[in-house]
């Protein structure tokens, strides 16, 4: 079995810190080819006869993927868990690892079968940086028994630094030196006095940094690769000269933030609120909401504002040159979306199976079908869609680190034309929220959260605070 790519340099500088180790990190922006990188490290146990099988895990969505990247740099044999057991490399589902038993049963016989001589690939590895998860607490039974393990993710930190303790737990405990998440949260972490589960900062990161340094490449897209020029664009709509869009919006703002205890303010029902405003500057709104008072108050809205602003923005696209990639985030929005389409184009989501995912994509990749409209949750994550240039928003994501996965679908290595990212914007509404939390590299999730703790730990910035959700 051999590797069929040459290595770029960074991806040879990254090879060369790890392999002379048993463990690693590569963590490498997304389109920057952890894969390939990852493949040398399996080539050279291989050939050191050090390893006889490779079991990587990975999204579910993006098995099928990861399985042709693999094949298009070696001639290894790929095969999913539920299928080849005979295969070299096989895939195993990340969120199969958490919700099947046999799945973990499995796990651990081939834990037991090949010992030593098995290879872990944990790919996405900051899907598993909570310790209390059913899929890190499987995988951490059984890492000390496998002696070659590796992590993959271009966002190793989510939320903060100490979403590294179980990646490097799973590598090696004595990487950080602590036995247990307990005992690296007592070192490490201050919570707050009023609510015990809250993280309010962490203390001595030098102490993670210097102990993970050794173990860890990271690499991103600036350092390494020279990629194309990539370009954002604003387009706009001006729903507030519907009166009855501007009445619906303002009344359920106001009686999701009257809804709100001054002492003990709800995330949820400012996240609750958050995404009703956005559904409703999307072009739909059919719930019930009930008041403070127990009063029911009922919406039914509809307007095709904004897929009437895409169709404008997609006629104005030489389709016979370039492919459009269309990311929303509310299932009601494909129906708007599809009305709003003159071309042809095909549906990538989570209510499609493995197969039909597998025919959208290569569907997609014709020269027939210049759209693929994909849900954000969906489309986000382990595709490799260089071959199109264009991505718009019909509406974003308030996770500034999903919204970047997603444009990474596109500017990655093989990219060859000028990048053009556009999202479409409700002028005077939350969208220009959202639009400037990402302009900001922040999330509008980690800023709800930072000022409900300035309200929880003194009650006098709640009015501040009650100002700063009116302007949504």
């Amino acid at each position: 079995m051999t590797l069929l790519t040459e290595m770029m340099d960074h991806q040879q500088i990254g090879y060369d810190k790890l392999k002379n180790l048993t463990v690693g990190a590569l963590h490498m922006d997304t389109g920057t080819g952890k894969t390939r990188t990852m493949l040398q490290l399996i080539q050279k146990r291989l050939d050191e006869n050090k390893i006889s099988k490779v079991l990587w895990i990975t999204l579910v969505s993006v098995k099928k993927n990861l399985a042709e990247d693999i094949q298009k740099h070696s001639d290894f044999t790929v095969g999913m868990y539920e299928e080849d057991s005979n295969a070299f490399i096989q895939i195993l589902g990340t969120q199969t690892l958490s919700s099947s038993n046999k799945a973990y049963v499995y796990l651990c016989d081939l834990v037991e079968e090949y010992g030593h001589k098995l290879q872990l690939v944990i790919d996405e590895s900051h899907e598993f940086k909570n310790p209390g998860s059913i899929r890190a607490g499987r995988l951490m039974q059984l890492t000390s028994k496998i002696k070659y393990k590796n992590t993959l993710t271009g966002t190793p930190i989510t939320q903060g630094m100490w979403d590294l303790y179980t990646q490097m737990y799973m590598l090696d405990p004595r990487i950080l030196g602590y036995p247990s998440y307990n005992s690296f949260a007592r070192s490490h972490l201050k919570f707050s006095n009023k609510y015990p589960d809250q993280i309010d900062y962490m203390i001595n990161q030098d102490y993670v940094i210097d102990h993970i340094k050794p173990y860890v490449y990271q690499v991103t897209k600036k350092e390494c690769l020279d990629l194309p020029p990539k370009t954002y664009s604003n387009r706009y709509f001006h729903p507030h000269s519907d009166e009855e869009f501007y009445e619906i919006y303002q009344t359920v703002k106001n009686t999701m933030i009257d809804k709100l205890d001054i002492f003990k303010p709800n995330a949820n029902i400012i996240f609750m609120m958050l995404t009703y405003l956005q559904q409703i500057a999307s072009g739909h709104f059919k719930r019930n909401i009930t008041t403070r008072e127990g009063t029911i108050l009922e919406f039914d809205y509809s307007s095709n504002c904004r897929s009437d602003l895409l169709k404008e923005v997609v006629s104005g696209i030489d389709l016979e040159q370039h492919k459009v990639i269309i990311f929303y985030k509310y299932t009601k929005d494909l129906e708007y979306i599809t009305l709003g389409l003159d071309t042809n184009f095909v549906v990538y989501n989570g209510l499609l199976n493995e197969k039909e995912k597998e025919m959208s994509l290569k569907r997609f990749k014709s020269k027939d079908c210049p759209v693929m409209v994909t849900n954000i949750q969906s489309g986000s994550t382990g595709l490799n869609l260089q071959h199109a240039n264009y991505i718009i928003y019909y509406n974003s994501t308030f996770d500034y680190a999903k919204r970047i996965q997603g444009e990474d679908r596109i500017y990655r290595i093989g990219q060859e034309k000028n990048c053009h990212i556009i999202d479409l914007i409700a002028d005077n509404t939350i969208d220009l929220k959202i639009e400037d939390s990402i302009f900001r590299k922040s999330s509008l999730v980690n800023w709800v959260r930072n000022e409900i703790k300035k309200v929880q730990e003194n009650p006098d910035n709640w009015e501040a605070f009650k100002d700063k959700l009116l302007e949504f």
